[in-house]
């Protein structure tokens, strides 16, 4: 009877055709007929590295409150280190940044803030421990998790939403909102996180991804745009509703 595993005493013996391990046919591991997790990691190119860089000098820069010409040399040394010594999964860019975008983005999340902030004082002036909130599921277009992780700050850096949990393999987000109570605010919120993803794929996302988010934002001003995509389940969790949204 064939037997469906092996003892100790079975490495390194032939098989049952006769064959020899050390005889056995090897994988090269630059072969394009190899899984691509098989594969020896290759060095991403400076052009796709230098903005991930750029911006990691800028953040020590800017902690460090120091712009000497011996605090740029040593961030930059900082910054070499950390990404080729302390190696971590690779940041695929898509090689593009538009710095003009940039700032309408900064100013737009601004201007979000501003109205959001006297939107939660007046929620809590007027209604107190009586506002209601919800857990709303935003289903995004990116699978990029440069992008990911902007589309969820951004949310996050405007008052009265904050990103709970995300799903990187499905690419979904889970936000709790404040003073969301009805279907229409909650589609009112993933609209303007469709946008705000739409604007991030803008400055630095891939052409494809942009144009799926395009494609979305188009759809969402047609005349059906407004129709329900997602089902609504309400949590009884100190008086507040949880609604889960997202987009076919």
């Amino acid at each position: 009877m064939k037997q469906d595993h092996l003892s100790i005493n079975d490495i390194g013996q032939p098989d049952e055709n006769g064959i020899h391990p050390d005889d056995a046919p090897h994988l090269d591991p630059e072969s394009t007929d190899v899984p691509t997790t098989a594969r020896r990691r290759r060095p991403v190119p400076l052009r796709k590295e230098l903005p991930l860089l750029i911006w990691l000098v800028g953040v020590w820069l800017a902690l460090s409150r120091d712009l000497s010409v011996m605090n740029i040399v040593f961030s930059v040394l900082i910054v070499w280190v950390v990404t080729h010594v302390f190696r971590l999964p690779p940041v695929e860019l898509a090689g593009r940044f538009n710095p003009f975008k940039a700032l309408v983005m900064v100013g737009s999340l601004t201007w979000q803030s501003l109205i959001a902030s006297i939107r939660v004082f007046h929620l809590a002036v007027t209604e107190g421990p009586r506002a209601r909130s919800s857990i709303i599921k935003v289903q995004l277009v990116t699978h990029d998790d440069l992008v990911l992780t902007a589309v969820s700050h951004a949310l996050a850096i405007v008052p009265g939403s904050i990103v709970c949990e995300v799903d990187r393999d499905a690419a979904i987000l889970y936000v709790h909102v404040l003073g969301v109570s009805t279907d229409e605010a909650a589609d009112d919120f993933i609209r303007e996180a469709h946008e705000t993803e739409y604007r991030i794929l803008d400055i630095l996302g891939r052409q494809d991804e942009r144009e799926r988010a395009a494609a979305r934002r188009l759809s969402a001003r047609g005349p059906h745009g407004r129709q329900r995509a997602r089902t609504h389940d309400t949590v009884s969790s100190s008086g507040a509703s949880a609604a889960q949204g997202g987009t076919r």
